[in-house]
């Protein structure tokens, strides 16, 4: 008795049906691919580091057109004992409520005015955002400096804005010290120029 192998007609008409379509998949999804990244090729990085200048001049009708350019000063660490200690509650702002073992990060910028108008702090920042190579956090930032508004028509203000942070991993072991030893940004723009601040973070 032998075994007959062979695919019936319905079954071949299948298989041939099943390959056609896997073969229209694959070329819709090459021909999209294809056309995205033309439409919206890889996106370039700009990096300031301490002692450098970035400039910025976001211009989004009805919130904020500025030409200022900004430098990194610090990022420090703290628990939220420590962090409790040094700055007032009205200065943390939604990050003055959390839990003991929250961490924070107090990031210490300076901005320059290369415009003939003031410029408004808080609407500078209002797309800023942290982050890190394996970010996980909320990434908002909150600006600490209660009795600074706007910076001046050729002033530079020193700026200080905290986040709260989860440096925990997977491994659980010495994620703190870690996250410490990494870099850590400031995200002013995305796309298609990404200018990042490059901040080395001080534990106290």
């Amino acid at each position: 008795m032998f075994y007959n192998d062979r695919l019936s007609g319905k079954q071949r008409k299948q298989k041939i049906a099943l390959i056609v379509c896997a073969v229209v998949v694959l070329a819709v999804w090459l021909v999209l691919t294809i056309r995205i990244n033309t439409i919206f090729p890889s996106k370039k990085i700009e990096k300031c580091g301490y002692g450098e200048w970035i400039n910025y001049t976001p211009d989004i009708a009805d919130i904020i057109t500025a030409d200022v350019s900004i430098s990194p000063v610090a990022c420090k660490m703290y628990d939220r004992e420590s962090i409790l200690k040094e700055y007032t509650q009205e200065q943390l702002g939604v990050f003055s409520v959390g839990k003991d073992d929250t961490d924070y990060l107090v990031f210490t910028i300076d901005i320059k005015n290369n415009a003939q108008e003031a410029v408004s702090i808080n609407r500078l920042i209002t797309f800023f955002f942290y982050c890190t190579e394996f970010n996980g956090d909320s990434n908002s930032l909150e600006k600490m400096n209660i009795d600074i508004n706007s910076v001046e028509a050729g002033e530079i203000q020193r700026v200080q804005l905290v986040t709260s942070i989860r440096h925990d991993d997977v491994w659980k072991i010495n994620s703190r010290q870690r996250y410490a030893e990494s870099d850590v940004y400031i995200i002013m723009s995305q796309y298609p120029l990404e200018r990042r601040m490059v901040f080395y973070i001080e534990q106290l």
